[in-house]
């Protein structure tokens, strides 16, 4: 019987190490890192202020106008030349009747020698003249003294004219870029209705197959073929 009692407190013994052995810590709950906040929204752009609108552009005026007293017909089509419009005294320079408002190139003095120098772009005009004109527009009346000679004095392009009417038709090609020079000396003695007038250039013909690309006038301090010029008006286009 003692050892029976004996056995039984042993196991039981043991069986209260081995509860104790086995008696391991409860694990630590798992950390839940926090969702981060969600950034702040951002706030509104505001709207940029509208522009203003631009000004609309003005009208690009008549291609017929007036520089300083040269009326241009500078766009290829039903019409092309110029008038360069000269003093206007009827009394010493018959027809050269300026404009309305007084408008002109220059007013010539008796006995100095001018140059008058064109640009122009050919299409398929023969020739150009450059004449007397009763008119401050191109195709108006010219002079009786220039209808007497209109065709009497020839020039090719490169040559250097000396009178007016000239007519520059010698060795014109249908197309190309011209200089036309004429050096003229006024005198003011011209009778009424003779060789004073306002300055046109037309093509041969009426033709208008060409453009305007310049024209420039200029008193000499000597007679012709002067180096030494005085620059009195001049356009581009």
């Amino acid at each position: 019987m003692k050892k029976i009692l004996v056995l039984a407190l042993i196991l039981a013994l043991a069986l209260a190490f081995t509860a104790c052995g086995n008696d391991e810590p409860d694990a630590p709950p798992p950390v839940v890192e926090a969702s981060p906040e969600p950034p702040p929204a951002p706030e509104p752009t505001p709207e940029p202020e509208p522009e203003p609108e631009p000004e609309p552009e003005p009208e690009p005026e008549s291609e017929s106008e007036e520089y300083d007293g040269i009326g241009i017909l500078i766009e290829r089509g039903e019409v092309a030349g110029a008038v360069i419009v000269i003093g206007e005294g009827q009394d010493v320079w018959p027809y050269a009747s300026g404009t309305e408002g007084g408008i002109r190139a220059f007013d010539p003095e008796a006995g100095v020698t001018y140059r008058i120098t064109y640009g122009v772009t050919n299409f398929s005009t023969g020739g150009w003249r450059i004449r007397w004109t009763r008119s401050t527009y191109l195709f108006g009346d010219n002079t009786a003294g220039d209808y007497e000679i209109v065709n009497d004095h020839p020039f090719s392009p490169d040559e250097v004219a000396n009178i007016i009417p000239a007519h520059f038709n010698q060795g014109v090609t249908p197309d190309g870029v011209y200089t036309l020079v004429v050096e003229i000396t006024l005198d003011g003695s011209q009778e009424f209705d003779q060789l004073i007038g306002n300055i046109g250039l037309t093509g041969t013909g009426g033709s208008s197959d060409f453009r305007m690309e310049s024209v420039k006038v200029e008193r000499l301090e000597g007679s012709y073929g002067s180096d030494v010029a005085e620059l009195l008006i001049e356009w581009e286009r």
